[in-house]
């Protein structure tokens, strides 16, 4: 059922099925089924709201018919607010587990997660000052002891960051920034924290400036711009976090996207402390047809203070391992892009990621591999290596098959495979 409103839209699909024996269901049910629904509201030019929720009869019933191949289905219900410069996101959100040997009671229930953020129009000090905010409040029935995840934890950040540009006499761009942080959290039975109810607050400040020089050369067939990185940036050394959970910042892919940020957690409830300096490459090449080559590489260096990481991060040592990243764009009918993150002395590739892209008059199709070595600490336990790829091939007007996989080359087993015929026409 889709349904549009003048207001916005909604869809609500079902699912059922009546099996002679249980078959693979893990709850010995014969009747199987499932309902899903979203929607998204506007409520005026500032303001939307929405929902996103699937309920199911049993945990692989979705994944057993081919409706939903998540081993974690997170539904919710938000509202977000968006003007000028300003931005408010609220979410209740609940997880539920697709895995017959995943404990649901360890899986939290989010009520609420909140988010906002905020830049000042007019110049303060000569620069940019903007705040971010993030709150959030969760409860689980059981402590999750692989990561040291209590029953409840109640966290609050806010951000506070100045920074400003200047262009020097040979071309130099420097950016000077500071970042005052404040941070109050609440927790309860954290496995090995010394009491059941941990309360802490911390004030932490940090500053940096980024220096880059471009430089720019032009060719018969282009442009290409040839651009050194280097960062210094300084913080106190995090806070001691074995009283609390680490709920939101476990997973951690050290690579050229991140190589550059002052904080390099995916989440509030890490901080990167102590002294570090990062450096780097970046190279483009515009040609005049309209095709581009971007290339990266860099590594960072922590120089003084506690480092915030651990084994499997890639930055754990005094020098990090080498991160490096290509994108090939010859024309808009091929794409490659690689991803690589190395040991410093180029003793082994610890991950990788390789994608390619091509349309050919009817036919367009995408073939990606990875392969990333075990992190436990990072919620990685296994070395992982897949390949996936899809196709699609037009038929006529609106008439596609489609086809698509993903394999599993550690375990030797398909995750996922599709085959179809799609018809998409206004």
């Amino acid at each position: 059922l889709f349904r549009s409103l003048a207001s916005g839209q909604y869809n609500v699909r079902g699912y059922g099925v009546h099996q002679l024996d249980a078959g693979s269901a893990d709850d010995e049910s014969t009747w199987r089924g499932t309902v899903a629904s979203k929607g998204e509201f506007k409520v005026n030019d500032t303001w939307s709201w929405g929902w996103d929720g699937v309920v199911a009869s049993d945990r692989t019933f979705l994944d057993a018919y081919d409706y939903d191949n998540r081993s974690m289905i997170a539904s919710d219900a938000h509202v977000v607010g968006l003007a000028g410069r300003s931005y408010v996101s609220a979410q209740a959100i609940h997880y539920r587990t697709a895995l017959t040997d995943e404990d649901q009671d360890l899986l939290p229930i989010v009520h609420p997660y909140i988010s906002a953020s905020h830049i000042f129009d007019e110049a303060i000090l000569g620069g940019e000052l903007s705040f971010d905010a993030s709150a959030y409040s969760l409860g689980r029935r059981d402590p999750e002891t692989n990561f040291d995840l209590g029953t409840e934890q109640t966290r609050s950040v806010v951000d506070v960051r100045w920074r400003d540009q200047m262009i020097g006499g040979a071309g130099q761009v420097i950016t000077p920034f500071v970042k005052l942080r404040g941070e109050l959290t609440f927790s309860e039975n954290v496995p090995g924290a010394p009491a059941s109810e941990e309360t802490s607050a911390s004030l932490l400040p940090s500053a940096g400036v980024d220096v880059r020089w471009p430089f720019i050369a032009a060719h018969d067939f282009g442009q290409s711009v040839l651009t050194p990185v280097g960062q210094f940036i300084a913080a106190p050394n995090e806070p001691n976090r074995d009283n609390h959970g680490n709920e939101d910042a476990i997973t951690l892919n050290f690579d050229t996207t991140n190589l550059f940020l002052d904080d390099r957690f995916s989440g509030y409830d890490r901080y990167e402390g102590g002294a570090r300096i990062n450096a780097g490459l970046l190279y483009s090449l515009l040609g005049d047809n309209g095709g581009t080559i971007k290339a990266s590489i860099g590594e960072s260096f922590h120089v003084a203070g506690k480092n915030s990481f651990t084994s499997g991060s890639g930055l754990d040592g005094p020098a990090s391992d080498l991160v490096g990243a290509l994108a090939v764009q010859p024309n808009d009918a091929f794409q490659l892009g690689y991803q690589v993150r190395v040991e410093e002395d180029l003793s082994a590739i610890n991950s990788q990621e390789i994608s390619a892209s091509l349309i050919l008059d009817r036919i367009a199709g995408s073939l990606s591999y990875a392969d990333v070595v075990s992190a436990p600490d990072y919620g990685r336990p296994n070395h992982e290596q897949q390949i996936w790829g899809d196709a699609v091939y037009r038929l006529s007007e609106g008439w596609n098959l489609f086809g698509g996989f993903r394999y599993d080359i550690e375990a030797s087993r398909f995750m996922e495979k599709s085959l179809g015929v799609e018809y998409d026409c206004d």
